[in-house]
């Protein structure tokens, strides 16, 4: 049990990384996608 606890702390600093790189790309997919809205919201008042 002890060795098993030990191997996923080791793993911990990884996935950690991973959730933050996960959750940088979620965000700036968010600006992107609110970015593009905008842009859509201007054309139609253009109209």
């Amino acid at each position: 049990m002890d060795k098993e606890l030990m191997e996923i702390g080791d793993h911990l600093p990884m996935v950690e990384m991973e959730r933050a790189e996960l959750e940088r790309w979620l965000l700036l997919e968010s600006v992107k996608i609110n970015d593009a809205n905008d842009e859509d919201s201007k054309m139609m008042l253009e109209y």
